[in-house]
């Protein structure tokens, strides 16, 4: 059975580079050590976890709040910036 992307086509007709921007859009950072086949497969397999887990959506402010108080209950200050030399 081929392999067919959200609109229908087959993925095996596509070049590596088509494949490349796929998989980067369905979540697949780092696709220069994978082949072809591995490529397709990868993308299925991460489109079918998206499809099940599908993410919460992310609010930077309650990252960097949550960072804080969970600094403060270990007792650590916040992390020092550090300016570089010559600036």
């Amino acid at each position: 059975m081929p392999a067919k992307n959200a609109k229908g086509t087959d993925r095996y007709d596509k070049t590596m580079a088509e494949l490349t921007e796929e998989a980067h859009d369905v979540g697949i950072p780092f696709v220069a050590h994978m082949s072809f086949s591995e490529l397709i497969e990868a993308i299925e397999q991460q489109r079918e976890t998206n499809a099940a887990y599908a993410p919460e959506p992310r609010r930077p402010e309650e990252s960097v709040d949550t960072a804080r108080s969970a600094r403060k209950e270990r007792g650590e200050s916040s992390p020092k910036r550090v300016t570089p030399r010559g600036a």
